[in-house]
């Protein structure tokens, strides 16, 4: 039997474990968002769900040896919705902003990647066409 004392700290696990989850899912639709991951959402959702119920669990089985109860369903409800009601719109924004500054900075780092990529899948191809066309056969190239 757990006494009233960890059962409150449990509750307080669980109220964290809540705030965390509004964070993380922030942070997903930041990433959605700025990313444009349409294909890939599925996939992110299932993955954010596991690590929430990971935390979640983790926290469970710290506080109260892993047994669930309705107070720590609360607890996790409670902070979803205290981060909601009070952080959600401010650190929304400010998640936007800083995944969409971090995506300038990536695309500005692969665009010459791609540039020369596409050169070279340029240059070989145009290379193959010269081969055929003077019907010069490479070991390699057939």
């Amino acid at each position: 039997m757990i006494n009233i004392k960890e059962q409150f700290i449990i509750f307080c696990y669980c109220t964290v474990v809540g705030v965390f989850a509004g964070l993380m899912y922030d942070l997903l639709s930041a990433l959605k968002q700025g990313f444009k991951l349409k294909k890939t959402m599925y996939f992110l959702d299932s993955v954010f769900w596991m690590l929430i119920l990971i935390v979640y669990y983790f926290a469970l089985w710290k506080g109260g040896k892993g047994q669930l109860r309705a107070y720590t369903f609360m607890g996790c409800a409670l902070g979803l919705f205290v981060y909601f009601v009070t952080l959600s719109k401010s650190t929304g924004k400010w998640m936007v902003i800083s995944v969409g500054f971090i995506r300038k900075i990536i695309m500005k780092m692969v665009h010459p990647v791609k540039k020369m990529l596409s050169f070279a899948d340029k240059t070989l191809k145009n290379l193959m066409k010269l081969c055929k066309t003077t019907k010069i056969k490479a070991k390699f190239w057939s």
